[in-house]
C-alpha cells in the first residue's frame, strides 16, 4: 500500500479520480497534485461486511519508508476510522 501526505500541511491525502487521471486531495487544506506514472485504483464494497479494499499499483523506485512520524499519523487515522465505524456498537 502507498500512501501519500500533503507537501504543504502533512495531512493524509484523499485519492479521487478527474478526467481518467488519478489526483491526490488534502482533505484538510484543499491542496490537489496529480498522481506520477501509471497507478491503476481498484475499489470493492461489500455491504453486509462493510470492507472496503483499495489498492494501487506503484513502481518500485516510487516506494519509501514511512518515518516514524508518519506511522503514528497513519495509526491515529485508521483508530480513529475504527472508532467512528465500530466504536459504538
Amino acid at each position: 500500500m502507498s500512501v501519500t501526505f500533503c507537501p504543504k500541511c502533512g495531512a493524509l491525502m484523499k485519492v479521487e479520480r478527474k478526467d481518467g487521471k488519478v489526483v491526490f486531495v488534502c482533505p484538510k487544506c484543499g491542496h490537489r497534485m496529480e498522481a506520477k506514472g501509471k497507478g491503476k485504483i481498484v475499489r470493492t464494497v461489500e455491504k453486509e461486511k462493510h470492507v472496503v479494499t483499495t489498492s494501487k499499483v506503484v513502481k518500485a523506485e516510487e516506494r519509501r519508508a514511512l518515518t516514524e512520524e508518519e506511522k503514528e499519523m497513519l495509526q491515529d487515522y485508521y483508530r480513529d476510522i475504527f472508532l467512528e465505524n465500530f466504536g459504538s456498537d
